[in-house]
């Protein structure tokens, strides 16, 4: 079976005759490969496809090749591994999950027949990878997810989760449309390190009760939260995201109109939110509250239009507050009415003024 091509300045006899005892990737004759193990990558129809004839001892093994390569596991799993920044995205497959291994390491495409498959995979490779050795001067991203569809990632388990989170405690844990367990929410934050928790439309199956659990017993004063596209949390255990102490950045998506107005009461440094123009009720406004120093917020708006009295009575109750050193604001429209000039209803920048000059550090 052939071996991919290496770059190696190594031409020790002996070495190379071990190297050919323990060669790591087999290759699958193109005229035996079942549909299911023929990729389809972007840079190029027909490419070879490899099994392994042994378990890497690390991700660097794979590394170091200097070419994307295709591994079929027995799983019936079809992973594209694209070594270093190299990005040859398997685009023509309809749906995969995705690992970035932080700005140096390999980022990987999963492909298979059930999410369950896909994610004993996915934690075979997390297991590759070797343990960071001091702290990093600048922080990676690990990135795992989707972006096309939802995926059930709890057959992975927690213990390479765990184990992605102890390489590097200091990297931000991306989590991008995925299905979590209980164990796993808890596992992605709890560390000694400040935390740095990105989820993207990511579901819970407790609703993040057990996230939570977790997050209410730390002790830093300088994790940063992104939740987008959906919190996955309840309305319960949004109250209780808000009411931590614990964090530096919060980032929230809009949620619905019974708690709308509750991010701006969460205790951090910078807070960064939306908020649909549906959900400014005047007789709701006396309970803004906003906590934080610096805001950056989006309106949304469905219509053409803005409507000017709910924005003005808004906008007159954030005037109210006068501490803020840092606020940034800005209006989304439909999806009818992206790149639409909509002029600011006189009343609305008469109110928008008010706010600023409130608020003279900003």
């Amino acid at each position: 079976m052939r071996q991919p091509e290496r770059e190696t300045n190594n031409t020790n006899h002996d070495e190379d005759k071990q190297g050919k005892q323990q060669l790591l990737l087999g290759l699958i004759p193109s005229h035996l490969r079942l549909p299911e193990q023929v990729p389809r990558w972007s840079i190029k129809e027909d490419l070879p496809t490899y099994q392994f004839l042994r378990d890497p001892c690390n991700l660097d093994e794979l590394n170091a090749y200097t070419h994307p390569i295709t591994i079929w596991r027995d799983n019936r799993t079809l992973t594209y591994f694209s070594p270093g920044r190299q990005y040859d995205l398997a685009n023509k497959v309809e749906r995969y999950l995705t690992l970035m291994f932080g700005s140096e390491g390999p980022i990987l495409c999963i492909v298979g027949e059930t999410d369950r498959s896909v994610a004993q995979t996915a934690a075979f490779f997390m297991a590759l990878e070797k343990k960071k050795t001091g702290m990093s001067s600048s922080p990676s991203t690990f990135v795992i997810g989707t972006y096309f569809s939802h995926f059930d990632f709890r057959a992975a388990g927690i213990r390479f989760v765990k184990r992605v989170i102890e390489t590097d405690p200091s990297r931000q844990m991306s989590l991008r449309d995925l299905t979590l367990s209980a164990k796993q929410s808890t596992v992605v934050a709890t560390r000694s390190y400040p935390i740095r928790l990105h989820f993207s439309s990511c579901k819970f199956e407790d609703e993040g009760d057990a996230l939570l659990d977790a997050l209410q017993s730390r002790l830093s004063s300088s994790d940063e939260y992104i939740f987008d596209g959906s919190s996955g949390l309840s309305n319960h255990n949004l109250k209780r995201l808000v009411k931590l102490d614990t964090m530096q950045r919060l980032q929230l998506p809009c949620v619905n109109r019974e708690v709308a107005l509750l991010p701006f009461s969460a205790k951090v440094n910078f807070l960064e939110c939306a908020i649909s123009s549906s959900s400014l009720v005047e007789d709701d406004l006396p309970s803004l509250n906003i906590v934080n120093d610096k805001l950056s917020l989006t309106v949304y708006h469905d219509n053409e239009s803005l409507p000017p009295d709910r924005l003005i009575s808004f906008f007159r109750r954030m005037a109210d507050f006068g501490h803020l050193t840092e606020l940034q604001i800005q209006f989304r429209f439909g999806s009818g009415y992206e790149g639409t000039r909509v002029p600011v209803p006189e009343g609305v920048a008469h109110e928008l003024s008010r706010v600023v000059l409130a608020n003279k550090t900003c």
